[in-house]
């Protein structure tokens, strides 16, 4: 299995491995770091329709190819980004709230739930973790 997790000025891959050094181990994890300095200027209805984003979906798209999972925080993913992963199962959206991702591209999975990397990170004692996330998985019916 294939993961690409694509870190930001927030929430920077040094942060992501934490979460995900326990996958290394069994799974492919790819680490993209965005380069927030690169133009981009929204051009398709799928590009206008994310709202706080950093990066390009170029830049998503050019590391995805044949990824079962992307995790993303702030990276745009849009119609043109997810075109790049035709066998993608799994998005995951670490943040509060996914508007980065285009949500009409699988309108009945976009629910607000507990982030799924939240397990491997737990709160500290006496916290309550307020990290959720929008998820999305393809079938490949």
């Amino acid at each position: 299995m294939k993961i690409v997790v694509v870190g930001d000025s927030f929430v920077p891959v040094e942060v992501f491995k934490k979460g995900f050094e326990g996958l290394e181990r069994a799974q492919s994890v790819e680490y993209v770091q965005l380069d927030e300095s690169l133009a981009f200027i929204p051009a398709t209805e799928s590009e206008r329709s994310i709202r706080e984003y950093l990066g390009s979906p170029i830049q998503v798209a050019e590391h995805l190819g044949d990824t079962d999972i992307l995790a993303v925080h702030g990276a745009p993913v849009t119609a043109e980004a997810l075109a790049a992963a035709p066998g993608l199962k799994l998005l995951a959206c670490c943040r509060g709230g996914p508007v980065n991702v285009d949500s009409s591209l699988c309108p009945r999975c976009w629910s607000r739930t507990p982030s799924s990397l939240s397990a491997t990170t737990p709160p500290a004692a006496g916290t309550r973790s307020s990290a959720r996330s929008g998820g999305c998985s393809r079938s490949s019916s």
